[in-house]
């Protein structure tokens, strides 16, 4: 398999409903294939403003707490959310192309008022269960 190459924003989002429509233009524009986003707005088990412009949303837990998401905007990447490695803080998917090798994402949002250490070894922790070329967007 050959290697995979993806266009990818990393964008924190900080809760507002009207960043998807501004964030779906620029994508659209400069062939943006792949959105890590933190501080996501959801109502419940779905994240907001996504609905016509994404093929695939991975959300980091689908309890309405999520904080971080992986919006797929390309119909030819296979997307695998790994909702084994995510939780409230970190969404975490295996993306590939049509005949390219599977990239592990990670979204992931360390919140200001927890310690950065919790993150970061909760990141470790994923990183040492995926044995694949990961990507990491981060706020």
């Amino acid at each position: 398999m050959i290697p995979s190459t993806f266009s990818v924003v990393q964008l924190n989002m900080n809760g507002n409903r009207l960043v998807p429509d501004q964030i779906l233009d620029y994508s659209r524009a400069n062939g943006v294939e792949v959105l890590l986003l933190q501080e996501v707005p959801t109502s419940g088990d779905r994240l907001l403003g996504f609905d016509y412009g994404a093929v695939k949303t991975v959300l980091s837990c689908r309890d309405g707490s999520a904080r971080a998401a992986i919006v797929v905007l390309n119909r030819d990447i296979e997307v695998v959310a790994l909702q084994g490695l995510s939780d409230r803080h970190f969404a975490v998917a295996s993306l590939r192309k049509r005949h390219g090798q599977a990239v592990v994402f990670v979204s992931a949002y360390f919140k200001y008022s927890i310690p950065t250490h919790v993150f970061t070894d909760r990141l470790a922790e994923i990183l040492d269960r995926v044995d694949k070329e990961v990507v990491i967007g981060a706020d």
